[in-house]
């Protein structure tokens, strides 16, 4: 039932029967009950039915057989199961035959296939005319015929289906030649072909220099190149730089101690307690500034604070007292214009 050869074999009988003249055991011309006294007949008769049954297959044979049937009976079960509902029949066929694509067929497969629809729409009563079927093949071929397609529908007169096939499976053939010549020539092209080096990278040249430039010209260059490979890499590194540390700013004043010594003054302001000696200023003072940060303080300071000693010897005459940067010197007496050796306030 599936194999599609329903039309091929009843073809072939149609040609049996009427090379023997047996056509009016099938047809139903002569009533076969009206034969049962003619035994030539009857023996033509079961012959026919003999080939009927020995032509189709085991299921088939299995539907239509009945005990003592005549060449009539048995022809028509077996049509019947391929040519009753008609209409039906011709829906599903006509549906796959309009959208049948070649896909990954041959020419052969494709065609075939066509025409054993457009046969079995033939035997439902609904037939294809050879024109209609040379469209539809052209229609489903694969983009791979394309000029064929433009070849075949371009003809005057329209090609016949027996024709398209034929052009058809010549294209198939020149194509599948050139898909061999080109697979050969790309393989002797690769053996062909010496294999290609790597070659080593040149150095890069080095960067012209000019003859009258300075040396002062030549540390800016290098300086230059220097923060160029800097900024390179620092773009390449993912952790980012610390932030830059300034110095703290030197207070010219820490760690200058002015002191005075508390046992050395009695509640009277203008002279000192009898047997002490007098007040004199005893200064601490850290070490002096790094020589790169001196010139941050005032040029008496940093001379005075380099000069001075700490003397402090009861009844000195060479006490020292800081003077207050009004001028550039150290004074060498405790006051002003008193003379009469009492303490200056």
């Amino acid at each position: 039932m599936d194999d599609g050869n329903f039309r091929q074999w009843r073809s072939f009988f149609d040609l049996t029967f009427q090379k023997f003249g047996l056509v009016n055991h099938i047809d139903g011309t002569v009533d076969a009950p009206a034969m049962i006294d003619d035994p030539e007949w009857l023996q033509v008769d079961s012959c026919i039915v003999s080939w009927l049954y020995s032509t189709v297959s085991k299921d088939i044979w299995s539907d239509v057989y009945k005990p003592r049937s005549n060449a009539y009976t048995a022809w028509t079960a077996i049509t019947g199961q391929f040519l009753d509902n008609s209409l039906q029949r011709a829906i599903y066929a006509q549906q796959e035959f309009h959208s049948l694509f070649q896909g990954n067929m041959s020419i052969d497969e494709y065609c075939g296939r066509l025409k054993r629809l457009a046969d079995t729409l033939y035997d439902c009563g609904a037939a294809v005319s050879d024109s209609a079927l040379v469209i539809n093949t052209l229609r489903g071929l694969n983009n791979k015929f394309s000029q064929a397609i433009a070849v075949l529908s371009t003809m005057k007169p329209p090609s016949t289906f027996l024709y398209t096939k034929s052009y058809l499976l010549q294209e198939e053939h020149r194509i599948k030649h050139s898909l061999q010549m080109e697979a050969q020539t790309a393989l002797l092209a690769a053996r062909d072909t010496p294999p290609t080096t790597k070659s080593a990278s040149a150095p890069p040249p080095p960067s012209p220099t000019v003859s009258g430039a300075t040396g002062g010209d030549r540390r800016k260059k290098r300086k230059a190149e220097n923060r160029q490979r800097q900024s390179a890499s620092d773009g390449n590194n993912s952790t980012p730089a610390p932030p830059p540390q300034w110095p703290a700013p030197y207070n010219p004043w820490q760690g200058v101690v002015q002191a005075w010594p508390l046992n050395a003054w009695r509640p009277g302001v203008l002279a000192p307690r009898p047997g002490a000696p007098p007040p004199s200023a005893m200064t601490a003072f850290a070490a002096p500034p790094p020589q790169h940060d001196a010139g941050t303080l005032p040029p008496c300071l940093y001379s005075a604070l380099n000069n001075m000693s700490l003397n402090a010897s009861a009844g000195s005459s060479n006490d020292w007292f800081l003077d207050t940067c009004a001028s550039s010197h150290m004074a060498s007496h405790p006051g002003s214009s008193h003379q009469d050796g009492t303490p200056p306030m």
